[in-house]
């Protein structure tokens, strides 16, 4: 994916400073197919890395169906280009929040699993609380969009 990133940037170095993050190379002529490229090529090593997961573990279960539903969720994301004030966009900006709210329930999931270390959890819930206060504060977002 950071190979296709570099060749997307290379193409159109001013993408770096649009406001649309990489989602910008999303729309131009230039970049779409490496774009597309990159994130397939994501999705595709994601699922054969939840592939690796052991199944003999029910822990693990979880981890490997949240990168299965991450591939899913990029994969939506790749195929919905950020055109402004579309309804496109807004099923682009839901995909890009579901991504970010799946890691962030990960993320606290570990913290819980794996560390046990109360300042974590802690912080690890903090940050959940404050990521989906901004998952739901795109709901205007999404809306204006439709």
């Amino acid at each position: 994916m950071f190979a296709f990133l570099i060749i997307q940037i290379c193409l159109i170095p001013h993408g770096l400073f649009a406001n649309s993050g990489i989602s910008f190379y999303s729309v131009q002529r230039l970049t779409v197919i490496p774009y597309i490229l990159g994130f397939i090529g994501c999705c595709y090593f994601t699922l054969k890395s939840a592939q690796l997961i052991p199944n003999s573990n029910p822990n693990l279960n979880i981890l490997r169906k949240s990168l299965q539903l991450f591939a899913v969720l990029l994969l939506g994301l790749t195929l919905s280009p950020d055109i402004a004030y579309t309804i496109v966009a807004s099923i682009h900006v839901f995909f890009g929040a579901s991504i970010f709210s799946l890691a962030l329930l990960v993320a606290f999931w570990l913290s819980i699993k794996v560390t046990h270390d109360s300042t974590l959890i802690i912080l690890s819930l903090v940050q959940l609380v404050a990521g989906f206060i901004c998952f739901f504060s795109l709901i205007d977002v999404l809306w204006i969009s439709i």
